[in-house]
């Protein structure tokens, strides 16, 4: 399912006759940002592709490219969600809303590995999309029980090499 043009909801997990979850849920979002330089050319395009997944509910992956490069950074759903009404974060990503930009409502992130700094602004609606699409499949509050279907294939999995020494299917 494709929603506004830029997110996806793919995947659908099956209950086991335990009641447990198998399966997981991703959403991907492509929003393209702005990277902030500080340097006379002011900013540059920047294609950013946010990824969740059900089994592993408390986590948000961003993925920035540019150059044909591209950096991985992975940080709690939390941040995100907070910092789309306040400054939030307080290590090497924070996030925080700014609502006059002659650009729109923004959310701005910035990254600060040991190496520098980066800051990107996206739009606040793209991200809010994302976020809600992330709530859709895993509410917020309920992340722990989406944590059980990973544990439950791990028994299941141990349990059958268990039973049958050799087949590490």
């Amino acid at each position: 399912m494709t929603v506004g043009g830029s997110t996806s909801v793919e995947g659908r997990p099956e209950r086991t006759r335990e009641g447990a979850l198998i399966g997981t849920q991703t959403v991907r979002a492509e929003i393209t940002g702005k990277l902030h330089l500080s340097t006379p050319v002011g900013t540059l395009p920047l294609p950013t592709r946010f990824n969740y997944r059900s089994d592993d509910p408390y986590a948000v992956e961003t993925v920035f490219a540019h150059g044909g490069m591209s950096v991985s950074w992975t940080f709690a759903r939390d941040l995100l969600t907070d910092g789309m009404q306040a400054q939030a974060g307080d290590g090497e990503v924070r996030v925080w809303p700014r609502t006059s930009t002659s650009d729109g409502a923004q959310i701005f992130i910035e990254l600060s590995p040991p190496t520098g700094t980066a800051l990107v602004s996206l739009p606040r609606s793209s991200v809010e999309e994302f976020l809600n699409q992330t709530i859709s499949i895993v509410p917020t509050g309920a992340e722990h029980a989406y944590l059980s279907p990973t544990l439950y294939e791990l028994e299941r999995k141990l349990n059958q090499l268990t039973t049958h020494p050799g087949n590490g299917e």
